[in-house]
């Protein structure tokens, strides 16, 4: 290999914290370059605590690329799913897409969630956790309407 650097960056101790037993918060480690055109190769990535022990899993990529997840903030298009069925299926293989796909029958069924299902077509709604959200109440809500239109009411004479 050439132009192997080792770099070491040393964080205060006690700036990063799970949080409490009853609240833990969740930890991210993330790795960016600056530069645009330029290339990473990442051999052994180390996360170390104050007690010596190891933060990160699988930081030697031994087991592929489990527990990591790559991502951009310039330049997305190139992770980005533009299909919403296929972004189900990549991201829950094919049963769950086989059950999403009934879960979504069901709600077409019940009310007129078609507009999200044809822009799903061509965009994954599903990335934005706003997007997401409401669209899984509106999927919650069309599975807990009556199934049985109420009688409108009707006034009689007396």
């Amino acid at each position: 290999m050439r132009n192997r650097k080792l770099y070491k960056l040393h964080l205060i101790d006690g700036a990063v914290s799970r949080g409490d037993w009853y609240a833990p918060r969740l930890l991210e480690f993330s790795m960016a370059m600056a530069s645009q055109g330029g290339m990473a190769n990442l051999a052994d990535v180390a996360l170390t605590g104050a007690d010596g022990r190891q933060l990160l899993a699988n930081g030697d990529f031994s087991a592929g690329l489990a527990h990591w997840f790559f991502s951009s903030d310039r330049h997305h298009m190139h992770w980005h799913i533009k299909s919403l069925f296929m972004n189900v299926l990549f991201d829950q293989g094919l049963l769950g897409a086989a059950l999403w796909g009934l879960l979504l029958a069901g709600a077409l069924w019940r009310t007129s969630l078609g507009g999200f299902a044809v822009v799903g077509l061509f965009d994954s709604l599903v990335d934005v956790p706003r997007v997401a959200w409401l669209f899984y109440l509106l999927v919650l809500v069309a599975w807990t309407l009556p199934r049985e239109p109420l009688a409108p009411y009707t006034l009689q004479k007396q």
